[in-house]
């Protein structure tokens, strides 16, 4: 595995499944060396997935693990020139996230979790964080000294790692705050530790 690709765990998954895809369809037209990696049989192979049922956005993401395979081949001179020049790229719709209704909002704050998983939920809630970054979170991370931000005055902040392994300090909005403190409690109560 080559890391130097700044790509999380997950992603790295994702590409892999993606990229046997492509070899399974690369011996099934008959080309077995990675001299058959050109803009043609991606372009084949992308068509195929299209035919398949694969939306813009399933094959945007498959052209996109193919283009990273692809600077790694070139970083690692196996091809000479690369192989997703000529392919085109795939157009995605702009969607924009969709808030929860207010029904939708009060059904999910109105049920009754375990300490943690109602923790996760209000973290969820507070930092928009992905759910990667998310569970990564320990003690370590969290500093409770108060900051100001843009005038606002924030009871901590939480160190997280997010997409490319880039660093981002979230401010924590007191509700946030009062619950982390009350699950460290609860873990000292009932483990003698903090999370």
């Amino acid at each position: 595995t080559d890391r130097k690709l700044g790509i999380t765990r997950s992603t790295e998954r994702s590409y892999r499944a993606r990229l046997r895809r492509l070899v399974a369809f690369r011996i099934a037209e008959g080309r077995d060396a990675v001299q058959a990696f050109t803009p043609e049989l991606v372009t084949a192979y992308l068509l195929a997935q299209s035919a398949r049922g694969l939306g813009q956005q399933s094959l945007a993401s498959h052209r996109v693990a193919i283009s990273a395979f692809a600077e790694w081949c070139i970083a690692h001179r196996l091809v000479a020139t690369n192989p997703m020049a000529g392919v085109t790229k795939i157009p995605t719709p702009e969607r924009l996230p969709r808030p929860f209704s207010a029904e939708e909002r009060a059904a999910l704050t109105a049920l009754v979790l375990e300490p943690k998983d109602s923790l996760l939920r209000t973290l969820l809630w507070f930092t928009g964080l992905r759910v990667t970054p998310l569970s990564t979170i320990r003690l370590k991370d969290i500093a409770w000294e108060p900051v100001v931000v843009e005038g606002y005055t924030f009871p901590g902040v939480i160190r997280t790692v997010g997409k490319g392994r880039v660093m981002h300090d979230v401010p924590m909005h007191p509700t946030l705050s009062e619950h982390l403190r009350d699950y460290r409690r609860f873990l000292q109560q009932t483990q003698g530790s903090a999370f």
